[in-house]
């Protein structure tokens, strides 16, 4: 949070949603509205999308076929063709973005957090304004949030 001054959120798996454990909020004037403990979902939040790509295919399955998904936002990916491309381009890229995807004129980048055996606890991002994350900023904040995960840096 101290580096870009954008909200930091670090969320985990609870049921079919991500529930939100720990903010850090922006200083700035503009900032994302969140709060510890709520619940978002899965497909539509950088933080829920970097977590559903690095569960079993079997448990990604079950949910898309299971859990119904809402279009917030023209951008909300809700078909499930498109969405497990999705899955797997955050897969190998190892983040994943949100691009006004669960609401208009909020964007995130998140990576995927685990523990010392390589298990997945649950995912960081960084969010913002629309007006402030762009793309050449969120490559940044990416680049940034990837070197922390894989230790190159602190």
């Amino acid at each position: 949070m101290h580096k870009f001054n954008e909200t930091v959120h670090f969320g985990v798996l609870s049921g079919n949603e991500v529930v939100i454990l720990e903010k850090l909020e922006s200083t700035q004037s503009v900032s994302v509205h969140s709060q510890v403990g709520k619940k978002s979902s899965l497909y539509c939040t950088s933080v829920g999308k970097v977590i559903l790509a690095n569960l079993p295919q079997a448990k990604i399955d079950h949910f898309l076929d299971t859990y119904p998904r809402v279009k917030y936002t023209d951008n909300t990916i809700v078909d499930k063709e498109q969405l497990l491309a999705e899955l797997e381009k955050i897969r190998q890229n190892g983040y994943a973005i949100d691009i006004e995807e669960r609401e208009l004129g909020v964007r995130s980048v998140a990576v995927p957090t685990r523990n010392l055996a390589g298990t997945l606890i649950g995912g960081l991002s960084v969010t913002g304004p629309r007006y402030r994350m762009t793309d050449e900023r969120i490559r940044e904040i990416r680049d940034f949030l990837l070197d922390v995960v894989l230790k190159k840096k602190m």
